[in-house]
């Protein structure tokens, strides 16, 4: 039986559901309402933060019909086939890391060119591992760029700005840049804990976790071994011998892990 992971089945459909990114989330929304929107986006911050969420979120909002104070419905066909990643006239997903060279961008600058498939939508392109195109591709980018077609939007996700403004630094200045933030551990708390009460399994965790015994010489389990100096999550276990079976809710549930010493 097939079963979506977590991670897609909870992606934020919406810009309020982006987990610990308010100031961009908000920055966004307005400028969706008030039909601000710019035309070139440049999207920085560690791995696995929602960059290309937020991409899609605003692909999303950009295109969505039944729109309302800028936010997506999310529940359209048009917010549904963005959302799963489908093939779309009006919204392309490109990596970068394959497709890279001179010849991709004018690929790309060429359907560019093209109008949206309706007056009202917009032509979105999301370039994912930005960093990872080549400066002649940088090039062939940046005339389209300084003059962008009616009802065109690039949005430019990476990992390490500092490569672009090596290798294409005036592309910097035609782009609205905006700066993830690493989650907080609170917020990563409060998300996960949103997820199992949706999942219907909350009460059952903070059951068992209460009736775990931690003490007699029992040590609780880990999920796995950290490095020292580490955020970890703890479940306790049943007892020697058995398996953990339930994460631990509450404060005491993040730590980090001792550093270990070598003995005299």
């Amino acid at each position: 039986m097939y079963r979506t992971a977590l991670a897609r089945t909870y992606r934020p459909r919406r810009f309020a559901e982006l987990v610990g990114q308010d100031h961009v989330a908000s920055t966004l929304r307005v400028a969706v309402e008030t039909g601000r929107a710019a035309h070139a986006y440049l999207f920085c911050g560690p791995r696995g933060i929602g960059k290309t969420t937020a991409a899609r979120v605003l692909a999303m909002a950009l295109n969505c019909s039944e729109r309302q104070d800028g936010e997506p419905c999310g529940v359209c066909e048009s917010c549904t086939s963005i959302w799963l990643g489908r093939t779309s006239l009006d919204v392309v997903e490109i990596d970068a890391a394959s497709n890279r060279g001179v010849d991709d961008a004018r690929d790309l600058r060429e359907r560019a060119m093209y109008a949206p498939s309706d007056e009202k939508r917009y032509k979105v392109y999301i370039v994912d591992e930005a960093h990872m195109l080549t400066r002649e591709a940088w090039n062939a980018l940046l005339k389209i760029l300084e003059e962008p077609p009616p009802r065109v939007v690039f949005v430019f996700a990476t990992t390490e700005p500092q490569k672009i403004r090596q290798s294409a630094a005036p592309v910097l200045s035609r782009c609205q840049r905006f700066d993830f933030r690493r989650v907080s551990v609170s917020d990563l708390m409060g998300r996960l804990e949103s997820v199992v009460e949706q999942e219907g399994s909350l009460g059952r965790f903070r059951r068992a976790a209460s009736h775990c015994p931690t003490g007699g010489g029992r040590r609780p389990g880990r999920a796995f071994a950290p490095r020292p100096g580490t955020l970890v999550l703890r479940r306790h276990g049943v007892g020697r011998g058995r398996t953990p079976h339930a994460w631990s809710g509450g404060r005491g549930a993040v730590r980090r892990a001792p550093r270990h010493r070598p003995r005299g």
